[in-house]
């Protein structure tokens, strides 16, 4: 009864009202005072007004007015989907601070994680159980406890030629992402018709860096990103035929997943790498491009300056100091490959 007469109260914006239920009532009713203070301050957050709180949680000031007026625009209150303020932040930023291009992102964008079903896809690549059929987190967000591991049998066979990594939260806090480009069987994906699979478990990795910056935020009260590593060894330029793989990579993660990564630092990038990032670069949203630094095979001084991580957070073959965690190797795709899924029944 309290505590209702208290949320009649605080949507009448009568905070006087507020003051004195509290003051007056709670004595008499509630023995536990603490917990029914801090109920009243959590139903004061869920209930506030867009611009209220956002400077205690890591907004800086200068963007607070710009990150209320986004949520307004798109009606968001609560957590989900997608909808704690400094998640916000990465759409606002994404499309240069522009509110009717970031609500515009934002409303495409859950449109997109329901009919693609998000859900679907990270249950079938992962642990169960964390997400709601609109593509919003059932868990809680500042715990990001998913692990890849294959629940299906496309699963299991993009995880299979999947190049794409993030390395293990016990190892880095921060999400530090690694992309083995030049271990990857672009040819066989091709051949054996597995670009759609690959883009579903490239989605699953996308999410994944996603939901572990954004978990890694709000426990540190300020907006926290990615590191990606892209590793080139072993890249020719044959592999330049593929390029309409990786446009169609760049454009999802352009387009539904905003300012994940803080860096990209390409490593052990071949010669002719400057020719194929310039034809990539239109592509590229301009805050990205200002992110992407280009390093030969002497890049270990390099990769630590421009990541701003530490040796010891890195496996050994990215000049780091980690020698007892393996990293699942990437198979070449044999013929037929897609027979693999007429398999009667999976076995995990």
């Amino acid at each position: 009864f309290v505590v209702a007469a208290v949320e009649s109260a605080m949507m009448r914006r009568n905070n006087r009202a507020v003051c004195l239920l509290c003051i007056l009532i709670v004595p008499a009713f509630i023995t536990d005072s603490y917990s029914f203070f801090a109920r009243i301050a959590s139903l004061r957050r869920g209930k506030a007004s867009p611009c209220e709180g956002l400077p205690h949680v890591g907004i800086p000031p200068n963007e607070v007015q710009g990150v209320a007026a986004l949520r307004s625009a798109v009606a968001t209150s609560g957590m989900e989907p997608l909808a704690d303020p400094l998640t916000l932040l990465r759409f606002y930023r994404a499309r240069n601070r522009n509110i009717d291009a970031a609500a515009e992102m934002y409303n495409t964008t859950m449109a997109w994680r329901s009919s693609y079903s998000i859900q679907e896809l990270m249950d079938a690549f992962g642990t169960e159980g964390h997400y709601a059929t609109d593509g919003g987190r059932v868990t809680d967000p500042i715990d990001w406890t998913w692990v890849p591991h294959p629940n299906t049998l496309e699963a299991e066979l993009a995880y299979r030629h999947a190049f794409f990594t993030r390395l293990p939260a016990e190892i880095s806090p921060e999400p530090v992402l690694i992309w083995r480009a030049g271990h990857a069987d672009y040819q066989g994906i091709v051949r054996e018709d597995l670009v759609d699979i690959m883009i579903k478990a490239f989605i699953v990795h996308l999410e994944d860096a996603l939901q572990a910056s954004r978990a890694a935020s709000l426990r540190k009260g300020k907006l926290v990103r990615a590191r990606l590593i892209v590793d080139c060894d072993g890249l020719g330029i044959e592999n330049m035929r593929y390029l309409s793989i990786l446009k169609k990579i760049i454009t999802l993660g352009k387009s539904y997943y905003p300012e994940v990564a803080a860096t990209v630092t390409v490593i052990r990038a071949p010669g002719f790498s400057a020719f194929f990032y310039n034809l990539l670069k239109p592509l590229l949203p301009k805050l990205l491009q200002e992110k992407i630094w280009l390093l030969g095979r002497d890049f270990r001084e390099g990769l630590m300056k421009h990541t701003g991580l530490d040796a010891k957070s890195l496996p050994d073959f990215l000049g780091g100091e980690i020698t007892d965690v393996e990293f699942a190797k990437v198979q070449p795709v044999p013929s037929n490959a897609l027979d693999y899924l007429s398999q009667p029944e999976f076995q995990s």
